[in-house]
C-alpha cells in the first residue's frame, strides 16, 4: 500500500515525460445509481489512453453485480479483481490503457474515502498510470473536462496536481471555482475565488472530490492519511504536495457537476461534523508548527464552541454531537471511523434493503 512520506521532501521537478496514461478512480459505497450515472458520463469523455477504475468499498446493496451490468450492457470487457496484491500475476497480460473496458476493485470491507482512494491508486500505480483523477461517485465529468486538466499537468511540469470548476447538482446556480485555504484561520474559512476571468489559477487546496495528480508526487509524498478515513484528508494531501515544492491550480475550464456528502450518507450530518472536526485537529497540531500552529487551533476551537451556542438555539443536536464527539476522540487519539463506525454500518444496512 501507499505509504505517506516526511514533508520536508522536496521536488526536484524534472518530470518531461508526455502523459499518456491516465488512471480514473471512483470509490463506490453503496452507492450503484450515482456510480452508473458517473461511469455513463466518463464513457463519453474525449480524454484518451485512460483506464477506468471502479474501486467498491465493501458494498451491500448489490452495486458490484449492477457495476458489471453495465459495463456487459455496453459490450466492453469488463475485469473484476477482489483484492490488490504488489505482485499481481493474473493481470499482467492486460492492456489496461484502451477503451471499452472496465476494471473493478472488490474490497471486503469499508475503508473509507482514504483507504479505497488509495487501494484504488496503488493498482493504477503497478499499472504505469502516469497521472490518476480521483473522482466522487457522486459526479457528472464533462467531456473535455479530463482533457483540459492533463494538458495542464503536461504545459506546466512543476504542477503536481490539477482541480477544477465544480458546479452542484444540490444548489442550482452554486459553483465553486477554486480558492485558498487559510491556515491561519484554522483551515475551515475558504477563499473563494469567483469571476476570474483566468482560465487556471494557482491555489494551495482543490477538493478531493475531483482532482487530478501526477503520478510521481504521489511516489514522493505519499498517499491520502488513512488513519483520517473520511473528510480533511484532501486538506492534509494538498498541505504536503505544496510543502514538498508542487505547484497546485484549478482550471476552470474544466467542469464537474457534484453533489455534496454522499460517502457520509448525504448533507452535513452529525457523521460530518465528527470527522471535519477530529481530522481538522489531528491536521493542525500535527502538521502546522509554530505561531500558526497556536493560531489555527485556537480560532479553529473558538469557531467550533460559537457555532455550537448557535445549534443549541437551533436544537440541532445532531451535530452538536458529532463535534462532541470528534473533540473527545482526538483526545483519546481515536483514528479510523471512531465514533462513526456504528452510524455509518446503519447506513450500509439501509442501503442493502430493497427499495
Amino acid at each position: 500500500m501507499i505509504q505517506n512520506q516526511a514533508n520536508n521532501i522536496k521536488v526536484s521537478v524534472k518530470d518531461n515525460q508526455v502523459i499518456t496514461k491516465v488512471g480514473v478512480v471512483v470509490l463506490n459505497w453503496n452507492g450503484k445509481s450515482d456510480t452508473l450515472v458517473c461511469l455513463e458520463e466518463l464513457s463519453k469523455s474525449e480524454c484518451e489512453s485512460q483506464c477506468l477504475l471502479v474501486v467498491d468499498n465493501g458494498s451491500t446493496d448489490g452495486s458490484v453485480n449492477a457495476i458489471m451490468d453495465w459495463g456487459q450492457s455496453k459490450e466492453w470487457d469488463v475485469h473484476v479483481f477482489d483484492e490488490i496484491s504488489d505482485n499481481t500475476k493474473q493481470d499482467q497480460k492486460l492492456t489496461v490503457y484502451a477503451t471499452n473496458q472496465l476494471f473493478l476493485l472488490k474490497l471486503k470491507e469499508n475503508r473509507g474515502y482514504t483507504g479505497g482512494n488509495n487501494a484504488g491508486i496503488t493498482w493504477l500505480l503497478n499499472h504505469g498510470a502516469e497521472a490518476i483523477f480521483i473522482l466522487n461517485n457522486d459526479s457528472v465529468v464533462y467531456p473535455n473536462a479530463i482533457r483540459i486538466m492533463v494538458s495542464i499537468l503536461q504545459q506546466r511540469k512543476d504542477i503536481g496536481i490539477v482541480g477544477c470548476k465544480l458546479i452542484s447538482l444540490d444548489k442550482p446556480g452554486g459553483s465553486y471555482e477554486g480558492g485558498n485555504l487559510s491556515y491561519w484561520l484554522g483551515v475551515h474559512f475558504l477563499r473563494r475565488l469567483k469571476g476570474l476571468q483566468k482560465q487556471e489559477v494557482e491555489v494551495n487546496f482543490v477538493p478531493g472530490c475531483a482532482m487530478l495528480v501526477r503520478a510521481s508526487v504521489i511516489k514522493t509524498v505519499g498517499g491520502f492519511r488513512e488513519d483520517f478515513f473520511l473528510y480533511t484528508e484532501d486538506t492534509e494531501f494538498c498541505y504536503r504536495v505544496h510543502q514538498a515544492g508542487w505547484k497546485i491550480v484549478t482550471a476552470l475550464g474544466a467542469q464537474i457537476a457534484t453533489k455534496v456528502g454522499g460517502s457520509s450518507g448525504g448533507g452535513r450530518t452529525a457523521i460530518y461534523y465528527y470527522f471535519i472536526t477530529r481530522n481538522t485537529l489531528v491536521f493542525i497540531t500535527e502538521e502546522l508548527e509554530g505561531i500558526q500552529k497556536s493560531v489555527a487551533l485556537f480560532t479553529f476551537c473558538l469557531a467550533r464552541v460559537l457555532q455550537v451556542q448557535v445549534w443549541l438555539f437551533q436544537r440541532r443536536w445532531d451535530r452538536i454531537k458529532g463535534v462532541v464527539k470528534g473533540f473527545s476522540d482526538f483526545l483519546q487519539g481515536v483514528h479510523g471511523p471512531g465514533w462513526a463506525r456504528r452510524h455509518l454500518s446503519e447506513h450500509a444496512e439501509s442501503s442493502s434493503q430493497p427499495k
